[in-house]
């Protein structure tokens, strides 16, 4: 498994937790608010627990850019 695939498998596993609907860690193109159902306090929620998981500062505006499940995985990996 590569360390991209690590990644999204860990993300999807508490993400799912947070928004109470099962992340797909297959799927880069899904959408938080749209395909998840997500609300600007889940974001925070997730981007909170990736600050504290991954030892990363992500800026709000790099939160405005954040819409899919591959943008956060992108997000991370760049670090």
């Amino acid at each position: 498994m590569t360390d991209r695939e690590q990644l999204r498998h860990e993300l999807a596993a508490w993400i799912s937790e947070i928004l109470i609907s099962d992340v797909d860690p297959d799927r880069e193109d899904a959408a938080f608010i749209d395909d998840y159902g997500a609300d600007s306090m889940d974001i925070v929620d997730i981007v909170e627990k990736v600050e504290r998981t991954y030892d990363v500062t992500i800026t709000n505006a790099q939160v405005a850019t954040v819409r899919t499940f591959g943008d956060l995985v992108d997000l991370i990996l760049a670090g």
